[in-house]
């Protein structure tokens, strides 16, 4: 299951093998231009520093929240304002749409600015929240990874985005670290 607000915060990227390898895929036009284009929230105008600055400390806060989400109340009363900022304003209009036999209820923007694209990433981690299962929204445990990913197994018991990737990398420290213990008793 696919969230815009995960692969927002994956702008974040570790390579899984350090801890140095750390990348802000923000700061690359490219990379931002193709996360708003899939997902249809293409702003009128580029990201300027403000911008850019302002979707840094958006995506900081929401990957806390991620973080708080395997806690029991993990919204706090002073989360709700923050929330609501960035779903309020000039974020548009909800309509009704038919394309290719489908049905579908889409919010249209007052004005394609960036404040709608943060609402609209807001929004989609709030969807999550209200309409689906919020702890299934995880990070990887590989220390150097932490990317943000949705579990889908049938127990939530998944510990890493990728087990072919950062599963067999940690499986791998593991046994050398076990390795290294047995030989050094």
């Amino acid at each position: 299951m696919k969230h815009l607000f995960i692969d927002f915060l994956n702008s974040e990227h570790w390579d899984g093998l350090r801890e140095e390898s750390y990348e802000d895929r923000l700061g690359r036009p490219d990379w931002l231009e193709r996360l708003l284009t899939e997902w249809r929230i293409t702003p009128e105008v580029p990201a300027g520093e403000a911008e850019l600055a302002e979707l840094r400390r958006l995506r900081a806060w929401l990957r806390e929240l991620v973080r708080r989400l395997r806690e029991p109340h993990p919204i706090r009363e002073e989360d709700v304002p923050r929330l609501n900022a960035y779903l309020g304003g000039e974020t548009g209009v909800w309509q009704f749409a038919m394309a290719d036999g489908d049905y579908r209820i889409e919010r249209l923007p007052a004005r394609r600015s960036w404040e709608w694209v943060q609402s609209e990433i807001v929004l989609s981690f709030l969807r999550l929240l209200t309409e689906g299962e919020p702890k299934r929204a995880k990070i990887c445990e590989n220390c150097c990874c932490n990317w943000i990913y949705y579990d889908s197994s049938k127990n939530q018991s998944r510990k890493w985005c990728d087990h072919g990737i950062c599963g067999n990398l940690m499986n791998v420290r593991r046994h050398r670290e076990r390795k290294k213990r047995s030989e050094e008793e």
